[in-house]
């Protein structure tokens, strides 16, 4: 196994130098600024990439909404869950009285169902590289739950897990302090978006640094050089 990988993210591994393997990355934004198609392309990239493994534990939507949402950008995820690369795990269906028809699931939304679900993933698979949250602020209740949270990132690096933790915009300022990395992503009012990057612990890359951004069809994420991102490469969503 390397000891390093990259985010999987076409130019924004140009950008971000190699990370460790069981580095964490917390990623904030408001409401429509891409936080979920940021969550898929981070495993989708990697898998289709890298052939790494990696697993998505939606607490929002209900898996069919996540694979809808990756199929409205192109991303196949299907065949790629078929071989295993991609694996998602229901993380709501139980909390509001639903059977779940996937095969991983949560039988309720708490750090150690999160943690056991995880090692049931390994247990069937023998090998994980990466693990997406989305959101862990569905069950973050502020600062007494951050020794929690802090538990379960230590517990992912130590399995030499990647984690990508996606969180509401008001939590980042408390979240920020437990992980590696900090990323950002914003609306701003001229309707373009940004992404910031706040923090890179060990890495050499001076922050914060902020990209201008769009989400195309068939890319995913895609830094941009304003004035000239039209409809290149399959249109804006």
């Amino acid at each position: 196994m390397h000891e390093i990988t990259r985010l999987g993210i076409a130019e924004m591994d140009g950008k971000i130098p190699p990370i460790p393997r069981g580095y964490s990355i917390l990623l904030a934004g408001p409401s429509g600024s891409g936080k979920t198609i940021f969550g898929l392309h981070f495993l989708y990239g990697s898998a289709t990439k890298y052939g790494e493994r990696g697993i998505y534990i939606s607490l929002r939507d209900l898996p069919q909404e996540v694979r809808r949402k990756a199929a409205s950008i192109g991303f196949n995820i299907s065949n790629l869950e078929g071989e295993g690369k991609i694996i998602l795990v229901d993380g709501v269906s139980s909390r509001i009285g639903l059977d779940s028809s996937e095969k991983f699931f949560l039988l309720e939304p708490t750090y150690g169902e999160i943690l056991r679900t995880i090692r049931d993933v390994i247990d069937e698979y023998e090998k994980l590289d990466r693990v997406v949250i989305d959101p862990i602020s569905v069950i973050f209740k502020g600062r007494k739950d951050l020794g929690k949270v802090l538990d379960l990132v230590l517990s992912l690096s130590s399995l030499g897990i990647t984690s990508l933790f996606i969180s509401f915009q008001d939590d980042r300022p408390i979240l920020g302090y437990v992980f590696n990395g900090v990323i950002e992503l914003e609306n701003l009012e001229n309707g373009t978006r940004r992404i910031v990057i706040r923090k890179m612990e060990g890495l050499r890359i001076r922050t914060p640094v902020a990209y201008p951004y769009e989400i195309y069809r068939g890319i995913g994420i895609k830094l941009v050089e304003r004035g000239i991102e039209t409809e290149r490469e399959g249109g804006i969503v």
